[in-house]
This record gives structure tokens, C-alpha cells and sequence, in this order.
């Protein structure tokens, strides 16, 4: 998150005006991580190999209240302003990704140390979950009135892949009496381009986008990115955007798949087993009781949007600016607050810092650099500077590198 006077500004803000006749940016990535209340480090060990595992048991003893998880970035792999005019007109191409899920510690409990300790309860053990990943292009023109700048953006989206839960409910019951398991499934997902669900004991994972025939899909979508940047004078002034502000329709290999079942498992005949004969009714039981009924549909599904409000000032060649964003990652909104100042230490760099605060970020103390080399500008930025010397705090990291040219 960048409040710059450089290409990469048209990231937070579709009203951006370049000073130049043309500018180019090419392959800038940012990503963004939230991991609730977890710490790598508190689940992830060392087995007698050497190799690092999870462990399930301090995972689940490492779900606190915020459970949410959630991922997004983009890859833009090129941007160009061309100033027409009073106008600025852009337009490029970038891939987005996005997932979210909402952990559940009684899931995770069970399947480290079995139900024992829910004999005589019920519980819910559905986790919703949802993912895209989708690449854009998009076509923008910006202009300025007065002190108010604008600015809109046209972006046409193809799907690679998608999922997410409708519904997400499997409700576990264990008898106290006799030991009896009932499962009560409310279950609807939606799939295009994750896999192909043929039966429960046939599922093909797609690998990749090279699984496509080609680079564009059959899943077809629009967006609109609008934005708005007011001046109070040359030095100060307060901006505001909206972005992918769309949706998708899923075509490719999309799937509908629903269960609505309630199952009864009583056990297995343990003498069959003892005098060495086959018993496949509790995996057939179990088989039958996550089997999905599977209906080949198109349906469309909105993308993540973006908001932001921020104010910006320039004082003894500090520019300091304060951002609010907000991000909705299915059910999952990410609030957040920027606060950067940065100032220029050479002819050719300027150097600043961020604080960005969000729910459940343990240590969010940030960089931020720009160097300006003749029309080359590099521009960088992390906003949990802490996890990039220790992965285990890989929470609340989130950053954007790349390079522009400009004439």
C-alpha cells in the first residue's frame, strides 16, 4: 500500500494523473497474509527425519477467537499512463488471487485426538472456504477538474479457478450410550477449474492453468475500478476508490455439488475382522456419507473489492499520508489502516516507514523505498517488516515490489 507520485499509485487509485508523456510498470507483486491468532511456530515442528510437519494437536491448542485465514496479491504484469491532453489515459493486464477460510478447532481436535471428548454432544465441523484466482485486463481514463481529479477503469476478467461453500455444515453427533456416529451434512460447493468431481473415490485435481487448452478460459466477467482525488492545495489533499467492483461467470468444468445427508455409522462386526474376513461397510458408510450429488452448471460469483479513503500532505519534505482500506474476501472483511511518512535522503531515494494496523497483526512496523534512476523508478514496500527475518510471524505481511519507466 503505496501513496506515491509514481505508476503504482493507479494500484490504490484509478484518478491517477501522470506528469509525464508516457509511463510503463512492469511485473510489480504484492501479496497479503492473515492467519488470525496463529504462530507459525506454535504448530509447525521437526519430526526424527528432520522434516518439518504439522502438528495437529498444537495447531488445534493454537486456534484462538480469530480464526480467519486469508490470502490475496496480484500480479501486475504490465501497466502504461499516456497522457493525452488534459487526460491520462491507462490500461493493463494482471493476474489476481484471493482465499479465504474460517478454521475450526473442533475439526482440528477430532482429527489429532480422535471424538472421545465429544461423547454426548454434537458438533459442527464445516469450515467455509473459498478461492479465485483470475487474470484482468483493463482500459482507464482519468481527468481533472479544478482541484478534483477522476478517474475510471474498465476491466474485462477470465477465470482460471474457482471455489467456494454455498453452505458448509456437517454436524457430528456421539452417542453416549452405544457409541453411535451421526453425521448431518448441509453441504453446497460451487468448482470450476479446482478439480473434477466424478464420485467421492474419483476426484481429478487440475494442476495449473497449463491443464486449459489455452490462456484464456470459457469463464467470462466484468469489472469497474472508480476513484476521485481532491487537492486542498499542492501539498495536501484526500482521496477515495473503489476497485474490482465485478463478477465472474464460471463455464469451464464448473460443478454444483450438494449433500444433504444424514448418515448413522454403528460400528464395525469386529468377529469378521478377528477371523481375518473382509468388512467394507464402514468405508463403504463413510463413502456414502461425503458423496456429493454432482450437477454440471454455470454460475457467476463477485470478486474481492477493494475500498480506500486516505489523505495525504507534504511538510518539510516529509510526505505523510494515512489510508483506510477495506477488503472482502468472501464472508471475510479485512480492515485495515495505513500510516507512512517518507522523505527523500538522496537526490535519487526516498526512504519511509508504515504502521499498519489490523485486527489479530501482532507487529506491523513496515518499510517503504523509491528510487528514482534517470527515467527508471524501483519502489518497494512491506508492511510487517519482522516477518521477513522471521517466517514464524508471517502474519499481517504484505508488501509490493516493481519498477516504471516514464518519459
Amino acid at each position: 500500500m503505496l501513496h506515491l507520485p509514481t505508476l503504482h499509485q493507479s494500484y490504490i487509485n484509478p484518478a491517477y494523473q501522470t506528469q509525464k508523456k508516457w509511463e510503463v510498470s512492469a511485473a510489480s507483486v504484492g501479496l497479503d497474509f492473515q492467519l488470525g491468532d496463529l504462530i507459525v511456530s506454535d504448530f509447525i515442528r521437526k519430526n526424527d527425519e528432520g522434516v518439518n510437519i504439522i502438528s495437529l494437536d498444537k495447531l488445534a491448542s493454537s486456534i484462538g477467537q480469530n480464526n480467519e485465514l486469508g490470502m490475496s496479491g496480484s500480479f501486475n504484469s504490465f501497466d502504461v499512463a499516456l497522457k493525452l491532453g488534459g487526460m491520462t489515459l491507462t490500461g493493463g493486464h494482471a493476474i489476481n488471487y484471493e482465499f479465504a477460510t474460517q478454521l475450526n478447532p473442533d475439526l482440528v481436535k477430532i482429527a489429532a485426538n480422535g471424538n472421545a471428548d465429544y461423547v454426548g454432544k454434537t458438533v459442527e465441523l464445516g469450515m467455509p472456504t473459498s478461492g479465485t484466482v483470475y487474470q484482468k485486463i483493463y482500459l482507464g481514463l482519468a481527468g481533472k477538474v479544478a482541484n478534483i481529479a477522476w478517474g475510471a477503469r474498465l476491466g474485462y476478467l477470465n477465470g482460471w479457478h474457482h471455489m467456494h461453500t454455498e453452505k458448509m455444515s456437517t454436524k457430528l453427533t456421539t452417542e453416549a450410550d452405544y457409541y453411535d456416529l451421526t453425521i448431518a451434512n448441509d453441504i453446497e460447493i460451487y468448482n470450476a477449474g479446482i478439480f473434477e468431481y466424478n464420485a467421492i473415490d474419483d476426484i481429478t485435481w487440475i494442476k495449473g492453468v497449463n491443464d486449459y487448452r489455452t490462456f484464456f478460459t470459457a469463464n467470462h466477467g466484468f469489472s469497474v475500478d472508480l476513484g476521485i482525488d481532491v487537492k486542498f492545495n499542492e501539498n495536501s489533499g484526500i482521496f477515495a476508490s473503489a476497485q474490482n467492483i465485478g463478477s465472474i461467470t464460471w463455464a469451464d468444468r464448473s460443478q454444483k455439488l450438494t449433500n444433504n445427508k444424514t448418515t448413522t455409522l454403528r460400528g464395525v462386526d469386529l468377529e469378521k475382522i478377528i477371523d481375518g474376513e473382509d468388512n467394507s461397510s464402514l468405508e463403504d458408510t463413510l463413502l456414502n456419507a461425503f458423496s456429493m450429488e454432482q450437477e454440471n452448471l454455470e454460475f457467476s460469483q463477485k470478486i474481492a473489492p477493494r475500498y480506500n479513503v486516505g489523505v495525504y500532505f507534504l511538510m518539510a519534505d516529509t510526505k505523510f499520508s494515512a489510508i483506510f482500506n477495506l477488503r472482502q474476501l468472501s464472508d471475510l472483511n479485512q480492515p485495515s489502516v495505513y500510516l507512512q511518512a517518507s522523505k527523500p535522503i538522496l537526490s535519487w531515494l526516498d526512504l519511509g516507514v508504515n504502521y499498519h494496523w489490523r485486527e489479530g497483526v501482532p507487529f506491523n512496523l513496515g518499510l517503504l523505498a523509491n528510487a528514482k534512476l534517470g527515467p527508471v523508478n524501483i519502489f518497494g514496500a512491506c508492511n510487517n517488516a519482522w516477518a521477513l527475518l522471521n517466517p514464524s510471524k508471517l502474519n499481517g505481511l504484505s508488501g509490493r515490489i516493481g519498477a516504471s519507466i516514464g518519459f
